[in-house]
């Protein structure tokens, strides 16, 4: 899975960082790691997939936000 399709998957889970609900984004261009962390957890993202986006980020917190170039 892309980006792209891991902040689709992602945005289907409400962030604990900024509060965006379901379906809302946290920012107009992405959305919070935890965000994603929360959808792996969920089984909607792979831990492969999330591990391979962490290791392409480098240094990260949970309120690191991933940038979704197509929206």
């Amino acid at each position: 899975m892309n980006t792209h399709g891991m902040c689709v998957q992602a945005r289907h889970q409400s962030c604990t960082h900024c509060g965006a609900a379901p379906e809302q984004p946290c920012d107009d261009h992405g959305v919070h790691l935890c965000r994603i962390c929360r959808a792996t957890v969920e089984g909607d993202i792979t831990y492969r997939e999330t591990g391979a986006l962490m290791r392409r980020l480098g240094v990260f917190t949970g309120w690191t936000l991933i940038l979704d170039a197509v929206s």
